[in-house]
């Protein structure tokens, strides 16, 4: 079975980050700014800093289980049809 490009991985795996990354912060503006929306409007700084503070601890989270999700893919024979799936989501085909 031969193995998937690595450049063609490397786009998956930034494709699946930005996907994730966009649901994850979509829902945190709705989480966490509705608590800031007078310090906002009064472009407090502290406030302004809190909030990056916070995308910035979501996404090093997230940036972190997702390459652990492809470097456990990529070690592990026994995610196959995970791979297989991933492979179809991520438009890559395997030639014969």
């Amino acid at each position: 079975m031969p193995k998937m490009d690595s450049r063609k991985k490397s786009l998956c795996e930034a494709g699946s980050d930005i996907a994730i990354g966009f649901a994850i912060n979509f829902s945190i503006n709705y989480t966490i700014l509705p608590h800031y929306a007078v310090e906002i409007g009064n472009q407090d700084i502290g406030a302004l800093l809190q909030i990056g503070v916070w995308f910035t601890f979501v996404a090093l989270i997230r940036k972190y289980v997702v390459r652990r999700i492809f470097e456990n893919m990529r070690k592990k024979k026994g995610w196959g049809n995970f791979k297989e799936r991933l492979d179809r989501v991520c438009h890559i085909r395997r030639h014969l």
